[in-house]
């Protein structure tokens, strides 16, 4: 059975260039069977990676989906834990024509139902794949199916907040008030006599399909009785009993708390950093990197820099207990005319601090590395490159006592996947930054030069022309970063 797409959902050329709608093209092409069995009405959303995909597949093709997945660059995930589901396995890529990631959600079973538990899956998998419609060579769930299925949802759906909406209003109709718009979209592509027809198929020998059909009619004839009977008549079908459902959402409404949202990597996680002089644009270029994974994935940042207002406790400690002290002190060695006492106590105070600071860009180094190893991407800003000015790499300038455990903290600091090191012409750097001193900033430019002429060669490095607009940074950086992920 082949159909149309309605006029509302007729894709334009820009859509049909669009990553999802070539993958979906292509695994027809390689002679695999695939539906979206639900959320059609959301289709565009989902081209335009607003939203997901659910597709169900074959179990008998499964190592086929998988391998022509990741030949064409899809990254499987891991969703979180409270989002896990048997025989449902995520995949991202990076559309560049909508700058967006999409998402497969790829089923080999139909698992539906309550919010967090998705406790049925009803055996109508080979009635969609064979019963799927064809239009602009995407293939979607015949619509009368479709509909059966939402009806058989319906009783799962209806939650207390449902009823207390009924009590407050005295109005029984609203009780599938947020349901409506999805049925209002299904039901008129149905066709009723499609759909009676359909419910005398051997699959849906389960249910009796008059409650359906009275439902297709007039939705708000489902009343409590006859969602009691839907119950009775899928509960073969649900995972998990009434008490088991309770300690179920309650275990995964834990999970959810706890662990947050982002999906990871199923084995190691990646590492990225960013590094540059002040004016390079490296916070704006981490701001927009982390936005647009975290709508997906499992994210940490770290700032690598030593400013005093991303102190750690320890430092913060030693600067409130002793810096009025250290100053005291310095001035009245000042006042004597006692220059050895001005150096020493500049060389124990500024030795120290560095040290602190080193300490703490370890400590985040292992933190992130702790997260990448969970699966998470890790984005660093100000990763140390090199010792010096601008460099993060510490100074060294302060006491020889402290100058070997402080090189001991960054040699203990290991290379990211990828080093992204925005380069920046000087005039600029002082244009963006007209707070700084235009001297200084000379200075970190020139030794980010220095720094790369002499690294050039190195293919964890990463160069990127910081004088070119925001837009095109962007670009530049998430080629390398989807490289990682195709990889």
């Amino acid at each position: 059975m082949t159909t149309q797409f309605a006029p509302e959902t007729s894709l334009s050329s820009l859509e049909r260039a669009s990553l999802a709608y070539q993958t979906l093209v292509g695994l027809r092409e390689a002679d695999i069977k695939y539906c979206l069995w639900k959320s059609f009405d959301r289709l565009k959303e989902g081209i335009r990676g607003a939203t997901d995909f659910d597709i169900l597949m074959e179990k008998e093709q499964r190592q086929l989906v998988f391998n022509t997945l990741r030949q064409n660059g899809w990254c499987e995930v891991l969703s979180e834990p409270w989002r896990r589901f048997p025989d449902v396995h995520d995949f991202l890529q990076y559309d560049p024509v909508h700058k967006k990631f999409i998402h497969f959600h790829v089923h080999f079973r139909l698992v539906m139902g309550e919010k967090l538990i998705k406790s049925l899956s009803l055996p109508l998998e080979s009635l969609y794949l064979k019963t799927a419609v064809e239009g602009e060579g995407i293939f979607y769930a015949m619509p009368e199916l479709e509909m059966c299925v939402f009806i058989l949802r319906l009783s799962l759906k209806v939650s207390l907040r449902d009823y207390a909406r009924v009590i407050r209003r005295r109005d029984p109709r609203r009780i599938y008030l947020n349901l409506i718009p999805e049925f209002e979209h299904i039901h008129p592509r149905c066709d009723r006599d499609l759909l009676k027809a359909l419910l005398e198929d051997p699959a849906f020998s389960f249910i009796d399909g008059n409650l359906v059909l009275e439902t297709f009619d007039d939705i708000h004839s489902l009343n409590y009785s006859r969602r009691r009977q839907i119950k009775r008549c899928i509960a073969p079908y649900r995972r998990y009993g009434t008490l088991m459902r309770f300690w179920v959402h309650l275990s995964r409404s834990s999970q959810k708390k706890s662990f947050g949202l982002g999906k990871v990597l199923p084995k190691q996680g990646l590492s990225f950093a960013f590094c540059g002089p002040d004016g390079s644009g490296k916070t704006t270029l981490v701001d927009s990197i982390e936005n647009l994974l975290r709508r997906h994935f499992k994210v940490a940042r770290f700032y690598m820099g030593g400013n005093n207002s991303s102190r750690d406790l320890p430092r913060w400690i030693f600067s409130i207990g002793f810096r009025k002290l250290f100053l005291g002190i310095r001035k009245l060695c000042r006042i004597l005319g006692f220059q050895p006492g001005v150096d020493r106590i500049e060389r124990l105070y500024f030795g120290y601090t560095n040290y602190l600071m080193a300490k703490e860009k370890q400590n985040r180094y292992r933190r992130g590395k702790s997260e990448a190893e969970r699966g998470a991407i890790v984005l660093y800003e100000r990763f140390p490159l090199f010792q010096g000015l601008g460099g993060d790499g510490g100074s060294l300038s302060g006491s020889a006592c402290f100058e070997k455990n402080e090189r001991k903290c960054y040699d203990q600091i290991g290379a990211p996947d990828i080093i992204f090191v925005l380069q920046v012409d000087s005039e600029n750097a002082i244009e963006r930054k007209p707070d700084h001193l235009p001297e200084v900033i000379r200075k970190k430019t020139t030794a980010f030069e220095r720094f790369i002429e002499k690294n050039s060669s190195n293919s964890n490095l990463v160069i990127i022309d910081a004088n070119a607009s925001m837009d095109f940074i962007l670009e530049t950086a998430l080629d390398p970063i989807n490289a990682k992920l195709k990889a």
